[in-house]
C-alpha cells in the first residue's frame, strides 16, 4: 500500500468515525428531548391525581417500572412538594411510596460507575426518606468516593444511622467549609449538640462550620461551651467564636471576654467591642482603652458600644 492509499485510509477512517460520533451526539439530543416531553406530558396528566395521594391519601396513579420516564416524573413532582412547602403526612407518603416502588432502582444506580447515578441516588435517597442503605457502603467504597459523593453519603447516615455518621465522619475526605455547614445544616438541634465530642478530631473547615450552627441552636448549654473556645491558641477559631456569641446574643461568663479587649488580633478586639452591650458594665474599660485603637474599625466599634453605656460612662468620668 502505498503512502497515498494509506492516507486516503486514515482519512476515511476518520470521517466515519466523525459521522458516527455526529450521529451518536444527535440521536442522544433527540432522544433527551422526547424524555423530557414524556415526564412533562405524564407531569401534566398525573399532577393532580399525585396531589390527591399527596394530601388527602387518595390511591396513588398506577407506576410502570419499565417506563423510565415515569420515575423521573414522580421525582419531579415529589420534588415540587417537599421544596415548597409540605406536612409531616405528605414527607411520609413520599417515604412510604418512594420506599416501595424505587428502592430497588436506587439500589442499582449507588453500583453504577458513573458518578451522576450515584450521586442523584444518594440525594433521592436523602430527599426522599427512604432507609435501608446505611450499611450499602464499606469502607472500600467510601475510600473510592469523591468528596461531593460523601457528602451526600454524610447526609444520607445523618438522617437514619447516628452512630455510623459518628464513624464515618471521622473518615478523612477533604470536604470544604461550605459542605460542612450544609451537613450540620440538615442536623436538628439536638443532634447538633450531641456530636459535639467529635469536635476536637474535625478539621478546621468542620470546626468552623460546626461553631456557626452551635451558635443557632436553643440549647442553652451551648453558651458556655462556645465561651470555653475563646481560650483556643487558634485565632480564627476565637474570631469564629465571639460571631457566634453575636448571633447568640447570650453571654454566660463575662470575665472570659476580658483579654479580648487587649488581644493582638483587631478582628478579636472589634468583636468583642460589638457584643459588650452583652456583657455589660464590665466591659465598659475595655472600650475606653478600644476607643483610642489604632486600628479605625475597632475604635468605631468601641465608640459605638459606649454609646449604649453613655449614662455610666458619665459616671465614671465624674467620679474620676
Amino acid at each position: 500500500m502505498t503512502l497515498t492509499e494509506i492516507v486516503w485510509t486514515i482519512i476515511i477512517v476518520l470521517a466515519v468515525l466523525l459521522a458516527l460520533l455526529i450521529g451518536i451526539t444527535i440521536w442522544r439530543a433527540v432522544y433527551r428531548e422526547k424524555r423530557r416531553e414524556a415526564v412533562d406530558a405524564y407531569i401534566e396528566d398525573h399532577f393532580d391525581a399525585w396531589f390527591d395521594h399527596l394530601y388527602y391519601g387518595a390511591p396513588a396513579p398506577e407506576y410502570d417500572r419499565s417506563k423510565r420516564h415515569q420515575r423521573m416524573a414522580i421525582e419531579r413532582i415529589f420534588s415540587s412538594f417537599l421544596h415548597n412547602g409540605h406536612s409531616e403526612e405528605i414527607k411520609k407518603r413520599i417515604s412510604e411510596y418512594a420506599q416501595e416502588n424505587f428502592s430497588a432502582d436506587y439500589r442499582r444506580e449507588l453500583k453504577s460507575p458513573l458518578w451522576a447515578h450515584r450521586v442523584n441516588a444518594l440525594t433521592r435517597l436523602s430527599d426522599f426518606g427512604v432507609s435501608g442503605f446505611t450499611d450499602f457502603h464499606d469502607d472500600r467504597r467510601i475510600a473510592r468516593m469523591t468528596r461531593f459523593e460523601f457528602f451526600r453519603y454524610l447526609i444520607y447516615l445523618s438522617h437514619f444511622d447516628m452512630n455510623a455518621f459518628r464513624t464515618k465522619f471521622l473518615a478523612k475526605k477533604d470536604l470544604t467549609e461550605y459542605d460542612y455547614k450544609k451537613i450540620f445544616t440538615r442536623l436538628d438541634d439536638d443532634r447538633i449538640y450531641n456530636i459535639q465530642s467529635l469536635y476536637a478530631v474535625m478539621p478546621d473547615a468542620g470546626k468552623y462550620a460546626y461553631i456557626d450552627r452551635l451558635s443557632r441552636t436553643g440549647n442553652l448549654h451551648a453558651g458556655r461551651w462556645l465561651e470555653s473556645l475563646l481560650e483556643d491558641d487558634n485565632a480564627e477559631i476565637r474570631i469564629r467564636t465571639l460571631k457566634a456569641v453575636q448571633t447568640r446574643g447570650i453571654i454566660e461568663d463575662p470575665a472570659r471576654y476580658m483579654k479580648c479587649f487587649t488581644s493582638n488580633v483587631w478582628t478579636e478586639r472589634m468583636l468583642v467591642c460589638r457584643i459588650a452591650p452583652y456583657i455589660g458594665d464590665g466591659s465598659i474599660e475595655g472600650l475606653r482603652k478600644c476607643a483610642a485603637d489604632p486600628h479605625p474599625l475597632v475604635r468605631s466599634a468601641a465608640l459605638g458600644s459606649l454609646k449604649y453605656f453613655q449614662p455610666a460612662v458619665m459616671n465614671q468620668g465624674v467620679a474620676e
